[in-house]
């Protein structure tokens, strides 16, 4: 198998917040496709590795004052495989994989938070020998918004108003996510106070369709 790949993706507090979608360019290794993943040059065969005779092993034996041991290890020469290639292939070297850039598009859910990581299947390097592809994890992280703060799935948001305001009672025009919303302040508020602005918040990410609330403070 091949081995897995890591990305971060920094993303905007509102692209967390409604989800999105991104190209993203990686570099991985792929099969050669050339020689289809063997390393031979097309038209050559690889011929038994003659340390090993195909076996991929070699046993070394050795005398001790306890009696004989014998140690297994894999083929220096042939890594294992047991074959040897003397015609390698020219795409690759006879690595049978080759390093290429490639662009693919991943989907960001509603709702995601900061150091979220992301499994692409099958994106990673490919394997050797014909292996199959390790995944490619995408860890995202979340820009810090002017405004908000996010906590859970709630949004969290400070605005000032005036002793006059306070103590008489206003309407106010409240940024969110999804735009201004109007708050009613009430007679006698005191400074600190917190008031709700329902399913103005952060989507549940198991649940799109429910949503956290705004606390202004």
């Amino acid at each position: 198998r091949g081995s897995d790949l890591r990305l971060d993706l920094e993303i905007e507090f509102e692209e967390a917040v409604f989800g999105t979608a991104k190209d993203i360019e990686i570099d991985h290794l792929e099969s050669c496709t050339r020689c289809s993943g063997s390393g031979v040059e097309p038209g050559s065969q690889p011929v038994t590795c003659p340390t090993c005779a195909g076996l991929g092993q070699i046993q070394r034996t050795t005398q001790t004052i306890l009696g004989h041991f014998t140690q297994v290890s894999t083929c220096p020469d042939c890594h294992g495989t047991g074959k040897k290639i003397l015609n390698p292939c020219k795409e690759c070297s006879g690595k049978g994989r080759v390093t290429k850039s490639k662009v693919i598009n991943i989907k960001i859910p509603k709702g995601i938070d900061d150091g979220t990581k992301m499994r692409v299947s099958g994106e990673g390097d490919a394997g050797k020998n014909g292996g199959p592809s390790g995944d490619l994890y995408v860890v995202i992280y979340v820009k810090p918004h002017k405004y908000f703060k996010r906590e859970g799935v709630n949004i969290l948001f400070e605005t000032q108003i005036s002793f006059a305001q306070a103590a008489l009672g206003d309407t106010i025009e409240v940024p969110t996510v999804d735009g201004t919303e109007p708050l009613k302040i009430q007679a006698g508020t005191q400074s600190g106070t917190i008031l709700t602005i329902k399913g103005a918040g952060v989507p549940y990410i198991n649940n799109p369709s429910r949503r956290g609330d705004q606390f202004v403070k």
